[in-house]
C-alpha cells in the first residue's frame, strides 16, 4: 500500500535544507554520548557530512583525509616537540584555533595543488573520464577543522570509528526514515548548504575574516574573561556583516531559542531532571528545530514577500549555541554586547589584513590551479556585427546541454577570471593597451578566446570543449550603462533573442550568455541562478555596477513560480501605483493574462528591487512591450545575483506572447539594419512538392567528393531545440497556411532565423495540385554540409514518416520516396543528401551504426516523438540489385509475414510503390531475404523506444525501380526531337481532362507497337508512329506533379493513350485502362505502375 508522505517539513525550507540531517545527527551523537560515552565535540559533523554522501561522496573522504591530516600536524606540532621542554602542548581554545589555522593550509594545498594534480593524473594515466573537479575537493568552510576537533579527544583510530558509525546511522535514518515516509528530500548542493553557509566556501576573504576573528576571540577570553560558547561563535557572526539583516535575524533566532527553551526547563516534567551536558544541547537544538518548523509553515503567510530562508538565523550551530550560552551565563545582553563587539572588530581588522595583501602584490598562488593551455591569440578586428557574432555561435551553447558536461570552476579559475576582466574595465578607463594584453593572456589561460569586434566590443567565448561557462560581450567605449544577463538560454526560450534586441535598443554595456542549462549537472551546480560560484556570475559582479537587465523566458517552472507569486496575499504593487509607474504600465490591470488555448499566462512584468536602474528608459521599454507590469518586489525564486545586489536589479520576466512579439520584431529589425535582400523569415514557394523535391537531387554530394560535413551534438540539440520541434508542433496546429494566427506566424520567424543560421532555408511550399500546404528545410548554397532535405505536411492526420537513406547509391529510391510526399498517409520524409561514400572514411553513410548523430536521424525522433496523438510509421525506402524477376521484399519491427498483418498506412504506401502484379516477400529469415532484416538500424531502436510506433523497410530491386527512373531525360529528350516529336511541360491529368471529345476504339496495332517500342526503345520504330498512325497527335508531356516522361498520344475521336516513357523496365506489363473521373484520380494513376495506360473511361 503506497500512502502519501508525512507532510513534517516545509517545501521551501527545512524539507531540503542540511539542517534537517544535522538535527538527526546531533540525536544520534547525543544516544553515543549518553549511552556510550562517545565525544560530542563533533556534533554536527555526521548531519553535514550525510547529504554530501548522497550527491558527493567522493568530497566526504576528501573531507576525512584533511582532517586526519590537519591532525596530524597539529598533534606533531604540539606534541613532540613539547616533550624537549621547547614547547607546551595545545590546550583548549588554543588547540581548537591552530586545528582552524592548520585546516585551512591543508584545504589550500590539498584542494589547490595536490587533489588537482592526482585527478589530472588519474585521467592522463589510466584514460578515463573523471570529472575532478567538481566531486575531488572537501566542502564547507569549517567542516574539516570541526571534524579534526572531533578526533582529538577519542584518538584517531577510535576517532575515525565513531565518526563513521554516526555518520553511517544518520545516513540510514535520512535515507530509509526521512526520505520514504516523510517530505524531506535531497537535492542539490547548493540547495542544501543554502543556510549552512555555502557562499563562503574556499573564500579567502571568508578565511582572512574567520581567523582574524578567531584570534581576537580567543585574545579576549583570556584578556577579559568573554565566554562565547567557542571562539567560532563571533568569526561566524563576522561573516555575514556584509548582510546585516542576517545577523539580526540570527540573534533574534537565539533569543527565541533561549525564551522557550528557558521555558521548558521551568515545566514541573523537568523538576527532577538534570539538564547538563548533551541533555542540555539536545534540548536546545530541538527547540531551535521546532522554532525552525514553525517560521517555515507561517513565514510565507505573514511575510509573503521574503523568502523562508533568509528569516532563519545563520547556520543551525550558531543560534543554537548562542542561546546555550546565554542559559548557561543567565545574561542575555551582555553575551550578545561581547560578541558583537569581537564580530564587528574582527571584520574591521580583517579587512585591514585583506586589503594590505591585495596591495601588497604577493605573488599569485591560485595560478597553479589554472591549466597553461594558452591560445596566445589577440584581439581581431571582425566585419560582423557583435550581436550577429555572438548569436552565431550560440549553438555552441547545446553542448552543454550533455549530463554532467558542466565543469564547476575553481576558486583559482573564478579568481583569474575576475582579475582579466578587471584589466578590461582598467582598460576601459585609461586605454593602456598593456591592460588589454594582460586580459587577453590571463583570459587565455583559462581557454578563453578574446575578439575585438567592431572596434568597441569585446566578445570572450570558450574553445571548445566547451565547459558551460558561458560567452560575454564587453564594450570598452561606454563607462556607464546597463548589463544585460540571460541566466537560462538554453532553458528559455527566446530569451536570448530578446537579450540581444534590448542590448542593442539600450545601448548596454555588456551582455552575459550563461553557458548550459540549469539542471545538466544533477546536484544543479550548472543553475547560475543558485550556484555559489561560477563565471556567469562573477563577470555580473565585476562589470555590472548596479545596473542589470535579467532577462527571463517563457518556460513552465517560471510560469508556475509566478503563477504561485501572483496568488500570494498582499502581493499588490501599491508602491509602484505611487510612484506613478503602476498607472502606466498596468501593474494591477494585468497580472494574468489569457491566451488563445484558454491557459493561464503570466503577464510580462519588470521585477525592480528598490531601485529602477539609472540607464533602463522605462518609456523605450514600454514602446517595446506596450503592456507590461512593475513589480517592486523580488518574484518567488532564487537568485543569486539578485539578492547580491543591493539596488538597481531588474528582472524581466516574459510571456510566450510578447516573447515572441519582441524576437519576430528582433528578426525584422535586423533585415532592416543591414539592408539586405535575403530573408530570414520563411520563404514561399507554389508548385509542385514532387517537383520541388527531384530539383533539389542535382545538389546531393557525389562519391568521393569529401563534402559532407559530419554533424556534432551540439547542432542537433540546437536543430532539435529551435527549428525542428517547433516546426512539427506548428504544422500540427492548422491545415494550412492561411489558418495559423498571428502568433504562430511570429514563431514561425523565429523558427525560419534559427535555420538560416545554421545554413538552412525553411520554404512554406503549397502544392496547388495537391491542395496541400508543407515546411521544407533546404539547405542554402554555396555553404552547404550536404546533411538533407526534410518536408513536413500541414495537418494531423498523416500518420507515415518517409525515409531515403542513400538516394544516389541505390538508384532511383529518391525519385520513388518523391512520389509518397503527398499520399495522404505521409507526414514527412527525409532524404540525405549525399551518397555514402562522399567521405571515404564513411561518414556520410547514415545507414551504418557509428554515424547515428546526424539531421537525417534526429528529423524522425522528433517527428515520432513530438506527435503523440496518433500512432505513426516510419517507412524507409532501400534498393537492392536483384534480377528482371525479383519483387519487393518488406520488412518490418514486429516481423510481419503478410501485407494483413501490417498496418493500413504501410500497406497502402507499399501498393502506391509496388505493382500489383509485381512478386513481393516479407523477410522472414529465408535465403531470398537474409540480410534485409532490420534488427541493426537505428530506426528500429527508436520505434523499440518509442512502443506506440512501428518501423518498416520497403527494398526495391532495381527492376522495379526502373519504372521511377528519370535519368536520362535530356537525351531523351533529343531521341524524341529527332523523331519529330515536341516535349512540353504540363500538368498531364489537367491537359487530357481539358479536350473533351467523343471517342472511338482504338485502332488495332497501335498498342503492340507502343509495346514493341518500350521493349526496344529503338529511335526507328518512334520515328515511324507519325507516318503509320497518321490520325495522332504525338507529344512528350513532362508531367508537373510526378516529374516522370509520358508520350501522349490524342487526336479527334482517338481515344487518348498515356506510354510512360520514363519507365525503363525492360519487360513492360500489360496496357491498362483508365478508370479516372476526374483530375485527382487520374494524378494518382499517373504514380501507379503501368507502361501503357488507355484512357477509356473519364466520365466524360
Amino acid at each position: 500500500m503506497n500512502l502519501p508522505p508525512l507532510h513534517l517539513f516545509p517545501d521551501d525550507s527545512l524539507a531540503t535544507s542540511v539542517s534537517t540531517t544535522v538535527w538527526i545527527g546531533v540525536w544520534v551523537v547525543a544516544f553515543f554520548n549518553l549511552r556510550f560515552g562517545w565525544t560530542a565535540s563533533g556534533l554536527v559533523v555526521p548531519g553535514y557530512l550525510v547529504p554530501l554522501l548522497f550527491i558527493k561522496p567522493l568530497s566526504v573522504g576528501v573531507v576525512l583525509l584533511e582532517a586526519v591530516i590537519t591532525y596530524w600536524i597539529v598533534y606533531a606540532t604540539s606534541e613532540f616537540p613539547s616533550r624537549t621542554k621547547l614547547w607546551c602542548s595545545f590546550f583548549g581554545r588554543d588547540r581548537f584555533f591552530a586545528i582552524v589555522l592548520a585546516s585551512i593550509l591543508v584545504r589550500s594545498a590539498m584542494d589547490g595543488w595536490a587533489l588537482p594534480f592526482c585527478g589530472q593524473a588519474i585521467c592522463r594515466i589510466w584514460s578515463i573520464n573523471f570529472d575532478y573537479q567538481n566531486h575531488l575537493h572537501s566542502y564547507g568552510l569549517v567542516i574539516v577543522s570541526l571534524t579534526a576537533n572531533y578526533l582529538w579527544k577519542p584518538g584517531l583510530k577510535h576517532g575515525l570509528a565513531t565518526i563513521c558509525v554516526a555518520t553511517g546511522i544518520t545516513f540510514l535514518i535520512v535515507r530509509y526514515g526521512l526520505m520514504e515516509f516523510t517530505n524531506f528530500s535531497i537535492c542539490d548542493v547548493e540547495n542544501m548548504y543554502a543556510d549552512i553557509a555555502s557562499s563562503l566556501l574556499a573564500s579567502p576573504k571568508a578565511y582572512i575574516i574567520l581567523i582574524t576573528t578567531a584570534f581576537l576571540a580567543s585574545v579576549s577570553n583570556l584578556k577579559y574573561g568573554w565566554d562565547f560558547n567557542g571562539i567560532l561563535i563571533p568569526a561566524l557572526l563576522a561573516l555575514h556583516w556584509n548582510s546585516p539583516l542576517k545577523i539580526v535575524a540570527s540573534l533574534a533566532e537565539a533569543s527565541v531559542v533561549w525564551t522557550i527553551a528557558v521555558s521548558v526547563t521551568r515545566l514541573p516534567y523537568f523538576n527532577g531532571i538534570t539538564l547538563e551536558g548533551m541533555r542540555k544541547i539536545l534540548l536546545f537544538f530541538n527547540v531551535a528545530f521546532a522554532v525552525r518548523i514553525l517560521l517555515g509553515f507561517i513565514g510565507p503567510r505573514w511575510f509573503p514577500d521574503v523568502r523562508v530562508t533568509d528569516l532563519y538565523g545563520f547556520g543551525y550551530l550558531l543560534s543554537t549555541l548562542i542561546a546555550i550560552k546565554a542559559y548557561e551565563k543567565k545574561h542575555v545582553l551582555k553575551l550578545v554586547r561581547s560578541t558583537m563587539r569581537v564580530s564587528t572588530t574582527g571584520v574591521a581588522f580583517g579587512s585591514v589584513v585583506g586589503f594590505a595583501l591585495l596591495s601588497a602584490r604577493l605573488p599569485d598562488v591560485f595560478e597553479l590551479q589554472v591549466e597553461d593551455r594558452t591560445i596566445r591569440n589577440v584581439p581581431e578586428e571582425n566585419s560582423v556585427p557583435a550581436i550577429d557574432l555572438i548569436r552565431n555561435d550560440r549553438n555552441l551553447l547545446f553542448r552543454n546541454q550533455l549530463p554532467e558536461s558542466y565543469r564547476r570552476p575553481t576558486e583559482a579559475e573564478v579568481q583569474a577570471f575576475a582579475k582579466g576582466l578587471r584589466f578590461l574595465v582598467k582598460y576601459r578607463e585609461i586605454k593602456q593597451p598593456e591592460y588589454l594584453q594582460a586580459a587577453i593572456h590571463t583570459l587565455n589561460r583559462l581557454r578563453f578566446q578574446v575578439r575585438r569586434v567592431e572596434d568597441r566590443f569585446i566578445y570572450i567565448r570558450e574553445v571548445a570543449p566547451a565547459r558551460g561557462w558561458g560567452a560575454y560581450l564587453f564594450d570598452i567605449e561606454q563607462q556607464d550603462g546597463l548589463s544585460v544577463q540571460v541566466p537560462a538560454p538554453l532553458d528559455e526560450w527566446g530569451s536570448s533573442d530578446v537579450a540581444f534586441l534590448l542590448f542593442r535598443e539600450f545601448k548596454a554595456k555588456s551582455l552575459a550568455l550563461a553557458g548550459c542549462r540549469r539542471e545538466t549537472n544533477s546536484d544543479m551546480s550548472s543553475d547560475v541562478l543558485s550556484a555559489s560560484r561560477s563565471m556567469f556570475r562573477t563577470f555580473c559582479e565585476e562589470v555590472a555596477d548596479g545596473q542589470v537587465l535579467e532577462v527571463r523566458g517563457d518556460c513552465p517552472q517560471i510560469q508556475r513560480l509566478l503563477h504561485q507569486v501572483a496568488r500570494k496575499p498582499n502581493s499588490s504593487s501599491s508602491r509602484s501605483a505611487a510612484a506613478g509607474v503602476g498607472a502606466t504600465f498596468g501593474v494591477a490591470s494585468r497580472f494574468v493574462s489569457k491566451v488563445d488555448n484558454n491557459q493561464e499566462q503570466s503577464a510580462t512584468t519588470l521585477w525592480i528591487k528598490r531601485a529602477v536602474p539609472p540607464d533602463l528608459d522605462l518609456s523605450h521599454l514600454n514602446a517595446l512591450l506596450p503592456d507590461f507590469a512593475v513589480q517592486w518586489r523580488s518574484p518567488g525564486f532564487r537568485n543569486q545575483s539578485r539578492s547580491n545586489t543591493w539596488a538597481g536589479f531588474a528582472e524581466l520576466t516574459l510571456n510566450q506572447e510578447d516573447c515572441e512579439r519582441l524576437v519576430a520584431y528582433s528578426a525584422i529589425k535586423r533585415k532592416h539594419d543591414r539592408d539586405q535582400e535575403s530573408s530570414v523569415e520563411p520563404s514561399g514557394y507554389s508548385g509542385s512538392m514532387h517537383h520541388f523535391l527531384l530539383a533539389h537531387r542535382d545538389r546531393l554530394a557525389r562519391q568521393g567528393t569529401e563534402l559532407y560535413q559530419p554533424a556534432n551534438l551540439e547542432d542537433m540539440l540546437y536543430f532539435d531545440n529551435l527549428v525542428l520541434s517547433p516546426m512539427v508542433a506548428i504544422s500540427e496546429k492548422a491545415d494550412s497556411f492561411d489558418q495559423l494566427d498571428v502568433s504562430t506566424q511570429r514563431q514561425l520567424v523565429a523558427v525560419a532565423t534559427a535555420a538560416h543560421a545554421m545554413g538552412y532555408q525553411l520554404t512554406q511550399l503549397r502544392d496547388d495540385l495537391a491542395e496541400q500546404d508543407f515546411f521544407v528545410l533546404s539547405e542554402m548554397a554555396p555553404h552547404q554540409k550536404y546533411w538533407g532535405t526534410f518536408a513536413v505536411k500541414f495537418g494531423a492526420h498523416g500518420t507515415a514518416v518517409v525515409e531515403i537513406p542513400r538516394p544516389i547509391a541505390e538508384s532511383d529510391t529518391f525519385a520513388a520516396g518523391a512520389q509518397l510526399v503527398d499520399h495522404k498517409n505521409v507526414k514527412a520524409i527525409a532524404i540525405t543528401g549525399c551518397h555514402p561514400l562522399t567521405n571515404l572514411d564513411r561518414s556520410s553513410d547514415v545507414t551504418i551504426e557509428p554515424n547515428t548523430i546526424s539531421l537525417f536521424h534526429l528529423f524522425r525522433q522528433v517527428v515520432l516523438r513530438d506527435i503523440k496523438e496518433r500512432r505513426l510509421v516510419s517507412l524507409e525506402i532501400r534498393g537492392f540489385a536483384g534480377d528482371d524477376n525479383s519483387g519487393s521484399i518488406v520488412a518490418t519491427s514486429d516481423g510481419a509475414r503478410s501485407l494483413e498483418e501490417v498496418s493500413p498506412a504501410v500497406r497502402e504506401l507499399v501498393h502506391t510503390l509496388v505493382a500489383g502484379d509485381a512478386p513481393l516477400q516479407f523477410s522472414n529469415g529465408n535465403a531470398n531475404t537474409v540480410g534485409y532484416e532490420v534488427s541493426g538500424v537505428r530506426q528500429l531502436l527508436a520505434a523499440r523506444h518509442l512502443l506506440t510506433h512501428e518501423f518498416a523497410t520497403l527494398w526495391l530491386s532495381r527492376h522495379q525501380r526502373l519504372r521511377f527512373s528519370q535519368i536520362g531525360n535530356g537525351g531523351q529528350q533529343y531521341r524524341f526531337e529527332v523523331a519529330g516529336i515536341a516535349t512540353m511541360q504540363a500538368d498531364v491529368a489537367e491537359l487530357i481532362f481539358d479536350s473533351r471529345t467523343p471517342f472511338e476504339t482504338i485502332p488495332e496495332g497501335l498498342v503492340p507497337d507502343i509495346t514493341d517500342y518500350l521493349k526496344t526503345r529503338d529511335i526507328v520504330r518512334l520515328s515511324r508512329f507519325k507516318e503509320r498512325w497518321p490520325g495522332y497527335q504525338w507529344v512528350r508531356a513532362i508531367d508537373s506533379s510526378t516529374g516522370q516522361a509520358f508520350l501522349l498520344t490524342r487526336g479527334d475521336n482517338r481515344l487518348p493513350i498515356l506510354v510512360n516513357v520514363g519507365n525503363r523496365m525492360r519487360a513492360p506489363g500489360e496496357p491498362l485502362h483508365s478508370a479516372a473521373t476526374n483530375k485527382t484520380q487520374l494524378r494518382a494513376e499517373l504514380k501507379s505502375a503501368f507502361s501503357v495506360l488507355i484512357l477509356d473511361d473519364r466520365g466524360a
